[in-house]
């Protein structure tokens, strides 16, 4: 890997709400050195809409494929947020399906809720100008391949790559494979 490199590709690894994190590592303040983003089955945010639009969009047409997953509210000196907690269920049989069982149990005692992204669009000049590689997932149950084809049809998504036989958890059903995506894309994009 070329000296630097870490400090311009943000790999997105599909753990709970991250994809807004990376994403808003892209805007303006933070986006010198990002020259691309590489995001194995989660979603892109659009500019036009707020970070969290296709999510919402994925829970309010499907409420059934989040299985036992439980939404709560909290309430804070800002206003209320609203949290999710993936169930056994979903973590067993949606994420983590092909995975290893190990991987599964451990991930079940890590279970933490997270809150729900509730801001303004990302702006063209920052996250919507970093180049974005999506990894397809093929095997995904939490994220299905439509919504998948949706998110890169939308969000500017400059490159795909596809991963068979893998679960939503890619860098645990097949870690060899998913390596050899990222150094792809840090040898196209980086060196």
């Amino acid at each position: 890997m070329a000296k630097g490199a870490y400090n311009k590709l943000s790999c997105q690894w599909p753990l709970e709400r991250r994809n807004i994190t990376s994403s808003l590592s892209m805007e303006p303040a933070m986006a010198h050195g990002v020259g691309t983003s590489s995001n194995p089955s989660l979603n892109w945010p659009v500019t036009v809409e707020p970070p969290s639009y296709w999510f919402n969009k994925f829970i309010e047409e499907t409420p059934e494929g989040l299985m036992d997953t439980v939404f709560s509210t909290l309430e804070t000196p800002h206003g209320h947020l609203v949290l999710m907690l993936f169930g056994p269920n979903f973590i067993t049989s949606g994420l983590y399906s092909l995975s290893p069982p190990e991987d599964v149990e451990l991930a079940k005692t890590l279970l933490r809720p997270c809150a729900l992204f509730d801001m303004n669009p990302l702006s063209k000049e920052g996250y919507g100008s970093v180049k974005k590689v999506y990894i397809v997932c093929e095997e995904d149950k939490g994220i299905p391949a439509n919504y998948q084809r949706l998110w890169i049809e939308n969000c500017g998504v400059e490159r795909v790559k596809m991963m068979e036989g893998t679960d939503h958890m890619a860098m645990l059903s097949r870690p060899y494979q998913l390596c050899a995506h990222l150094v792809d894309i840090v040898k196209d994009y980086i060196i």
